[in-house]
């Protein structure tokens, strides 16, 4: 639907951008134009708290709209929690370190949240809000009674409890399954922030086009092909589980250049969006239709605690889980 491979580029770049201003470090910026919106990320970068939210800025109408006009349908209920979906993170430096709250959610509830804290994960999950969003509600009382041989951290997660992972256990599970380690600890990220500045610098031309209520608007313009080979490895290398985000930027690119808009208020990035209908073929949707994505950044946030009452994941009952999932299968 609606171009797949190129937006996936489109959602790891932007994504990308999001998650490394939420991360904290250094930008650099200069004189230029360009400086100017580099200064803004290094402002917003170095913040102690950075709550960053991303969401699709469209209805439910528009979304099925654009639906038909590729020849699917969607039905109210997806088409609903897609309009109302959001990805929030925040971030509160703690000491030498930081903290990360992850929260994905729709409908006003969070489905999954993740927080990093102490160089320890922690995971919550709504499974029976995710199911009931899927359209199948029935099937987690048979998920629950599946689950009551396996390990007590399996059944944490089902019903909706806390489980943790030390960074150091994410490590060696990356390690076993092919991808590389996090370089760093979780919550963050200079190198891949340092990435990001030099992808910025080498790949994108930035535009001033006036001030509006949001601030000083600028359009910026990139190639998807250089700018998704230079991201490639620097989230398989710096981002935990980043071998695997890193396979849903495709290989196989070509070269077009595409435009996202950014807005600076206070001398900090507060705004970022990309029509994500650019990478389709836009003779197939309605003229003057538009799926903007977009990203805000506000300097301030909750604090951000370990949750009480965790279950560790245990390593040595991994066997344990992946051979009743087998035998179910």
């Amino acid at each position: 639907m609606w171009a797949r491979r190129r937006w996936s580029t489109a959602l790891a770049t932007l994504v990308t951008v999001a998650g490394l201003a939420g991360c904290g470090g250094s930008s650099g910026g200069g004189g230029s134009v360009k400086g100017d919106v580099l200064t803004s990320v290094d402002s917003i970068a170095s913040a102690d708290r950075l709550t960053t939210t991303i969401r699709l800025d469209t209805t439910p109408a528009a979304l099925q709209t654009l639906a038909q006009s590729s020849g699917t349908t969607l039905s109210n209920r997806l088409a609903s929690a897609i309009a109302g979906a959001t990805i929030v993170i925040e971030r509160a430096k703690s000491g030498s370190g930081s903290a990360l709250d992850v929260q994905a959610g729709a409908g006003g509830a969070t489905l999954i949240e993740l927080r990093a804290v102490d160089k320890t994960l922690f995971l919550q999950g709504d499974v029976r809000g995710i199911l009931a969003l899927a359209g199948k509600p029935k099937v987690y009382a048979n998920l629950k009674a599946q689950t009551k041989t396996m390990p007590s951290f399996v059944q944490a997660a089902v019903t909706g409890q806390w489980v943790s992972l030390p960074a150091a256990t994410l490590d060696s599970l990356a390690t076993l399954t092919g991808g590389a380690p996090p370089s760093e600890a979780p919550g963050t990220g200079p190198k891949l922030l340092g990435d990001l500045k030099r992808a910025m610098d080498k790949d994108m031309t930035v535009t001033k086009v006036g001030t509006d209520s949001r601030g000083t608007h600028y359009v910026l313009h990139a190639d998807t092909k250089a700018l998704a080979n230079d991201l490639r490895s620097s989230v398989s290398d710096s981002l935990p589980g980043g071998s695997a985000i890193s396979q849903r930027v495709p290989t196989h690119v070509k070269h077009q250049t595409f435009s996202f808009d950014a807005w600076v208020k206070d001398d900090s990035l507060s705004e970022l969006t990309i029509n994500l209908l650019q990478f389709g073929d836009t003779s197939k949707v309605p003229a003057g239709t538009s799926l903007p994505l977009s990203i805000t950044f506000v300097k301030s946030g909750a604090d951000i605690a370990a949750p009480s009452g965790a279950t560790p994941v245990d390593l040595t009952q991994l066997g344990t889980l992946i051979g009743a999932l087998q035998g179910g299968a």
